[in-house]
Parts: structure tokens; sequence; C-alpha cells
């Protein structure tokens, strides 16, 4: 194979007919020639340029180029496709039809490549030849209507169900359908089209078990949703492989306008209690996503049931409390207790009690013969070990356990795996039945769970959402123990906040130490090297040639003082272990302000030894004021912006404590016997000034 000569090629690529005609009379083999990477022939270059009388004269003088293929095994057919000349297309399918039905090296028909290109006049030759066999007979890319679909080519789709109907019920490798592409595309011709000519296409599920309205609901388009609201209706009931309705999968891609959409038009119909197999509703999901707009929404605007459980017993609060401090989070916290929302504790304590025996009873526990995982949670989590309430009910547990039935089983928990679950539906009672979700053409279904602490048909509930409950019924247990126990399933974060601000302290004793060293460091070198140099030589040898300048005294004095004071920092704070809190709390203070002051004064050194070292004219001088006036005044504000905080944080400490001299029934602080006021004053700021 001959590569090309670069005169025939630019005259192909100018449409130069009497270059051209000269340089094959010349040599007839030109014509073989190919280019060098992608093995073009001279009829692939110039079906890719749209030249007819060109292509035509190629094709007279060798018809077989028709066929010719490149490096990606492409004919012209296919370049003529690409770039949607009709022309062209029409001379090469004259000269040989059955070129049209090879694929390239992907195994993509020409017809494809027209199809992905939107060239509906060079669909309509390919689907106009004889030789383009039908659907299910080889050579027919039947992908073709859904890359013409994924594009958005509504005419080409029609023309395609036009010679086969049949093609709107193919699937892909990933049984994705025409519906699927138009959908996650957003063409709202395309999916219009689709579901006029069939509304069952709205019912298939890939292999990720999508529907196209589910990835309607993902991608939104307001006009393809309404599409399916309009012709489809039915397909809202599809749920996916997680069980989850096309109202979950808006929340969980974070689309707030197709869920504002979603409500408006299923009003009527009761989606927002549904839950998916792990239990979440769209509550659960929108707060545990951080979708603080669609939370807020879905409270205000709608009827969901805001004190729904998921499997693992926790309410959309229990989620938020969980989630990291924030200005949004507390909004949203505003918004839950000012419509009701509850945490789980206060749910699980407020259901029916059993009935009291000698012992304080546990409905689970009564039916298992021996202690369990619930005793060895005790022990490994719950301190201290040697607690007079931990004491009480491990020795309650051990006489429970002795005189529970051995012969009574464990049931199975309420909430099941997807599986499961719908095995148990239908023997499950007619209250919990009732805000099920409807099914999918796939038996794909949502049944409510259990909510917890309720018994079913088919046995108790599942008794480790049950635990923070059953252990309220012990009449022994002080209220502190309660509290503590439920800490324990749920982790309140006001309960955690003591060990977190007691590790707050030791990283701030620890930064303030480091801090201190690196000024002492800084301020020794320079003692030892001060600004402006020594003399060398004479009986002023190693003294500093500045050390008569007033700038130069102000540099010693600042240093030595941001020296000593930073020197005081370390060794006091190395010397003195306080393990108090309030004790620790007034030693930081102290070594914080002092630690203000060495800043302050190695600053003023700083400045002192710039006066040394620069000259002194009219330019320097004020480029001297501009740097102290800016570095100066950014050090003062950084100074002036934390006194204006520390001074609010006492006016907080304030009125707090006078607050909460008026209360009964504090926490009380283990170490000192008070509240911590510093943390409680400011706890939803998550910081404090000292």
């Amino acid at each position: 194979m001959q590569l090309m000569d670069p005169n025939l090629l630019e005259a192909i690529r100018g449409n130069d007919i009497p270059t051209f005609t000269s340089l094959v009379q010349k040599n007839e083999k030109v014509l073989d020639q190919r280019e060098a990477v992608t093995k073009n022939s001279v009829l692939h270059i110039a079906s890719k340029f749209g030249h007819t009388e060109m292509v035509s004269n190629i094709v007279m003088l060798r018809p077989d180029m028709v066929s010719a293929e490149n490096k990606d095994l492409e004919t012209p057919v296919h370049e003529a496709c690409r770039i949607g000349n009709g022309k062209v297309l029409k001379l090469l399918l004259e000269s040989n039809p059955g070129v049209a039905k090879k694929p390239n090296s992907a195994n993509k028909t020409a017809l494809f490549i027209a199809c992905r290109y939107g060239h509906l006049d060079a669909v309509n030759l390919l689907l106009d030849q004889p030789g383009i066999p039908v659907l299910g007979k080889a050579g027919f890319d039947q992908t073709c209507i859904h890359v013409a679909a994924s594009e958005g080519h509504t005419d080409i789709v029609r023309a395609l169900l036009n010679v086969n109907p049949d093609l709107a019920q193919t699937v892909d490798e990933y049984r994705n359908s025409a519906l699927h592409y138009a959908t996650e595309g957003g063409h709202r011709e395309v999916t219009w089209m689709l579901l006029k000519f069939d509304a069952q296409l709205a019912h298939k599920y890939n292999n990720r078990g999508y529907t196209p309205l589910h990835l309607a609901a993902i991608n939104y388009n307001v006009t393809v949703l309404e599409g399916f609201v309009l012709m489809a209706s039915a397909s809202f009931q599809c749920l996916t492989n997680e069980g989850e309705t096309v109202f979950h999968l808006a929340v969980k891609h974070g689309q707030y306008d197709a869920l504002v959409f979603l409500t408006h038009v299923c009003n009527g119909m009761n989606f927002f209690q549904c839950q998916d197999r792990h239990g979440n509703t769209i509550l659960h999901l929108a707060v545990s996503l951080g979708h603080h707009k669609m939370a807020e929404y879905l409270i205000s605007k709608t009827k969901i049931d805001i004190n729904s459980r998921n499997c693992k017993g926790l309410t959309a609060l229990d989620i938020l409390d969980q989630a990291k401090e924030s200005a949004e989070n507390q909004h949203l916290e505003a918004l839950f207790n000012r419509v009701g929302g509850k945490r789980s504790i206060p749910l699980l304590s407020g259901a029916p009690k059993v009935q009291k025996t000698n012992f304080p009873p546990v409905p689970f526990l009564e039916k298992i013969p021996q202690r369990t995982r619930f005793a060895d949670e005790i022990e490994m989590h719950i301190q201290p070990r040697n607690s007079p309430w931990q004491t009480r009910i491990e020795d309650e547990w051990r006489m429970s356990s002795e005189i529970a039935s051995p012969s009574s089983k464990i049931q199975t928990p309420s909430c099941l795996s997807s599986s499961q679950s719908r095995k148990s539906s239908s023997l499950s009672s007619p209250q919990s039945r009732k805000s099920s979700c409807l099914s999918s053409p796939e038996s794909r279904t949502i049944s409510p769970q259990h909510q917890v602490g309720e018994e079913s048909n088919n046995g108790p509930p599942n008794p480790d959402s049950l635990l923070p409950s059953n252990l309220r019924q012990y009449e022994g247990l002080t209220k502190r123990a309660q509290e503590e126990i439920g800490g324990l399933f749920y982790g309140n974060p006001r309960k955690m906040q003591p060990k977190v601000y007691a590790e707050a302290l030791q990283n701030a004793r620890n930064t303030i130490t480091l801090v201190a060293i690196l000024i002492a460091t800084v301020t020794f070198a320079a003692g030892i090297s001060p600004p402006g140099g020594v003399f060398q030589e004479g009986s002023m040898k190693g003294k500093s040639m500045a050390g008569n300048t007033t700038a130069f005294k102000v540099f010693a004095i600042s240093n030595n003082v941001a020296l000593f004071t930073s020197l005081c920092i370390v060794v006091v704070l190395v010397s003195v272990i306080p393990f108090r809190r309030k004790a620790q709390m007034r030693l930081l203070v102290v070594a914080h302000k002092v630690m203000w002051v060495a800043v302050a004064f190695m600053a003023t050194a700083f400045f002192a030894a710039m006066w040394v070292i620069m000259p002194h004219s009219k330019g320097t001088d004020l480029v001297f004021v501009v740097l102290l006036a800016v570095c100066g005044g950014t050090l003062g504000i950084v100074f002036i912006s934390l006194g204006v905080m520390l001074v609010e944080h006492w006016l907080k400490k304030l009125k707090w404590r006078k607050r909460s001299r008026e209360r009964e029934g504090r926490f009380m602080d283990p170490e000192i016997g008070s509240e911590n006021s510093d943390v409680a004053s400011s706890f939803n700021k998550g910081y404090h000034s000292y």
C-alpha cells in the first residue's frame, strides 16, 4: 500500500477535477494510495468532503472502491452518512447497495451513524434500499432507534417506527429501550411520540431497575414528566429494586423542582408515606442527604408523617441530630419542633407498657431463655462499668432470664429484607396494610415497615429497636440512668459535649504551647543577629552598628519582652497540670492573654527592625508607613474582633447563668457540680472565645 501523494490529496480536498484527472492519467495506480494514519482511500476523502462530481469520477474509474475499508473498517458510505450528503450517498448505493450493511470496527452500520447525527435524508435512502433487512435478521442494527431517541431526532424515530413498529420494544445490552434514552436526555417530542405509540413502554425496567419515568425524575424535565402524567399515569406505581418511588429518586438526586411538580400532580395518591427497603420515607432521605430546601417543603407543604421511623427505628429528627452542626440544620430542627417533630426516645416512651409483675417485664426478653446480645452490648458500651444503675440492670436481667420460658422462640423482627417483607405483607394486620404503596408490573412492591413498639399478627417487633423503651419500664432506674441508656443507642449530641469540650481544651493548651515555642525561637534568633549587623573590627567589634538609634532600642526592648513572656508561657504550661476543668480554663485564659502580649511585642520588634535596615528617603519612608498601616492595622483588627467576641461571650454567659438559676433539675457536671456555662451558653455556635 502506497502513501497518498500530497498533490492528489490537495486536489481531492479542493475538488480540483482537472488536477485529479491529470494525476490519474499520468499514473492510474494513484487511486490505490491511502492516507498514512486513517488509511482512507481517495473515495473516502471525496465522500468525507461531499464532492459529488469527484465521487462520481472515482466511482466510474474504480467501482470496487465503494466497498473499500479504512483503519476503522468504515466504507465511503459511512463517511457520506456522517456528513448527511444525500447525493453522494445515492451515488455510492447505486454502485453497490450491499455495502450499506457493512458494520465498522464498533459494529455500527451506516444507518446507525446517520441516525446518530440526525440526517433524515440519509436515513430514508438507507431504509429504501431493498437490501436493508427487517428486525430479527442479521445485518440490521437494532440500536439505531436508541441513538436517535437519545439525541432527540424525532423525525428519524418516526421513520424507523414506520418501517418496523417492533423497534419500540427492542432493548440494548443494558435493557434500555428507546423511551429510556429519550427521557434520560429530556427530549419531550420523542417521549410523547413513544408514549402515544405504546404506553406500556413506560413499565419496562433496565438492568439498574429503573423505568423511563424513574430516569425522567432523576433528569428532571417538566414537559417530559407531563407526558407520563397524561399518557402513562400507572407507571407512577413502579418501584426500583431498592423499593424507591419517583419521589425517592427526585429527592435522592436533589431535583427540587421535580419534587414540587410531582407533589402537585400526585396530590391525591399516598406516595408520601411510602418507604424504601430500608424503611426510609422521602423526608428521611431529604434530611440525611442535607437537602434542607426539600425537607422544609415536605414538612410545610405536604401531609407527610414527620415522625415515621425507618428500619433502624430512627425518625427524620434523629437523623438530623446525627448531622454536623450548621445554621441550616438548626433552622430545620426549629421547624421540626414547631410542627411537632419527635425523636425516637420520646416516641418509644409513649408506647403502651406491659403489665407489671414482681420483676420489671421486658416483652421480648421473656421469649429469650438465656443472656444474649443485649447484655453483651451493655457490658461493652456503657461506662463506667461499676456504676450502680448498670449493676441494677444486670441483676434484674439475670432474674428476668431465670423466669423466662425455655420453650419460647425468638420471633422474626418486623424490619425484614425486601423479599421477606413481601412474603409477610399478606399476613400483616389491616392497620399495617392501609398505607402500602401499589405494586409494579414486575411485582416490585413497597410494604410499609411496622412501627417500632407495635406488634403484628406474626410476632413482636424488632428487639433491637425496642431496647430504650423496654429499659424505661424498670421502676428502679432513675431518670438520669434512663437518659444515659437512651444516649447509648441514639447519641444525643449534648450528652457527648463534655468529652468533646475536654479534648478541645487540651488541644487549645497544646496549641498555645507550640505558638509560644515558635515565638521564643524567632525572637531568640533575632536577638543574636540584630538588624543592621555588627562591627567586624575595632573597639566596637561584635556590637550592633545601629545600637545608638531609637529604632534599635525599641527593637531590643520589644524583642526581649516577646522572648521572655513566651518562655514564661512554656514553663507554666509544662509545669502545671490542672485536672479540673475550671482550673484548666483559668490557666488557659491567662496563658492566652500573655500570648497576645508576646505576639504584639514581636510585631513591634519586627517593625522597629525594618526601620533600622530600610534606607531613609522620601520614597522608602512612605513605603514603611504603608506597611505599618496595612500590617499593623490587620493585626489590630484581629485583636479588636477577638475582644468583641470575648465580650459578647461574657454577656451571653451572664444571661445564661441568670436563666439557669430559675431552672430546676439541671444536668450537673460531675467534676465541679455545675453545668459548663461556656458550652451551654454558646452551644448553637459550636465555639466560644476565652
